[in-house]
């Protein structure tokens, strides 16, 4: 999932991530539903994780009501941590374009 944020894209950690705070990522997005949501380490060198450990309750309509850090991390290295990937999508019948898959 990327961010822009104080003028730089950057991404969201995975520490505390769950299908709650997808949720309330998807509603944000205009979506129903969080269809999956998982880590994955993106081919990138260097970047920037600027929130973690969200703790959403599920019901919010912003990932930014839901308890937050914000970590401002840098990283240029090999190894990296994980990032979150969610893929959204709608209650209808799954057609194409009917979801989003977002990193």
């Amino acid at each position: 999932m990327e961010v822009f944020y104080g003028g730089l894209w950057g991404t969201v950690g995975l520490n505390k991530w769950d299908l709650r705070d997808g949720l309330v990522f998807c509603r944000q997005l205009g979506f129903d539903q969080v269809q999956n949501t998982y880590a994955h380490e993106p081919p990138v060198k260097q970047r920037v994780i600027w929130f973690g450990d969200f703790e959403c309750e599920g019901s919010e309509a912003t990932l930014g009501q839901c308890k937050h850090s914000l970590l401002a991390w840098s990283f240029y290295t090999n190894v990296q941590p994980s990032d979150v990937f969610v893929r959204c999508g709608n209650d209808t019948e799954d057609k194409p374009g009917e979801d989003f898959f977002v990193y």
